[in-house]
């Protein structure tokens, strides 16, 4: 009968020490953090995003105003120019029309010389302003560019990171499965091997009772 105790008490003690001393490592499940740090990246990225829109859309459009009053300044004193020259070119006629002597016709070609390279020099400083507008004009429409670039740049980004964040998802859903349906077999195999080890003990209790 010490026998069967014995024999029990050693099934028993291999039993609790494959309870308390697991031989397989604990697996631990995914930092569930992960996806929502990519949450916040998103989050951080949307903020950064609308901030330099905003930005970038209040200098274009100070930029886009100046232009606009620039344009209506040059064309409303180019207007006024060619009335004056007008009338200079009228006056400049009748000069040269009433010239009686050689010295009034002189003065007279003299004067016209003198309209005709100040003329010279407003042209080009008109040519001049008009270049710069259409720079800024360039300007504005590359900063318009630039936007529509952003944009898809951006939509593209933020794509491409809520897929990433929809597969983190996913892929710690399915490992937090996993790890549940292990310890779920962990726990029968615990259970399998207490059962093997109680009916070891009494299959050699059974076989030391033949024997004696």
């Amino acid at each position: 009968m010490k026998t069967v105790y014995i024999i029990i008490a050693f099934c028993a003690g291999l039993f609790l020490g494959h309870l308390l001393f697991p031989t397989g490592k604990t697996i631990k499940p995914p930092i569930a953090e992960a996806v929502q740090q990519t949450k916040d990246k998103l989050n951080k990225i949307d903020s950064a995003m609308f901030e330099g829109k905003v930005q970038f859309l209040q200098q274009n459009d100070s930029l886009k105003r100046k232009l606009e009053v620039a344009n209506s300044l040059l064309s409303i004193h180019k207007s006024l120019l060619f009335s004056e020259r007008n009338k200079v070119d009228q006056l400049t006629g009748r000069i040269t029309a009433s010239a009686s002597t050689q010295r009034d016709s002189t003065l007279a070609d003299s004067l016209c010389t003198e309209i005709n390279s100040l003329n010279a020099k407003t042209d080009s400083l008109i040519n001049v302003f008009e270049c710069r507008d259409s720079v800024m004009q360039s300007m504005v429409a590359i900063r318009d560019s630039q936007i529509e670039v952003c944009d898809r740049s951006y939509r593209e980004v933020k794509d491409l990171l809520l897929e990433q964040s929809m597969r983190e998802q996913q892929l710690t859903e399915n490992l937090n499965v996993a790890l549940k349906q292990l310890k779920r077999k962990r726990v029968q195999n615990k259970v399998l091997a207490a059962g093997m080890l109680f009916l070891s003990g009494i299959t050699t209790t059974l076989y030391i009772k033949s024997r004696q």
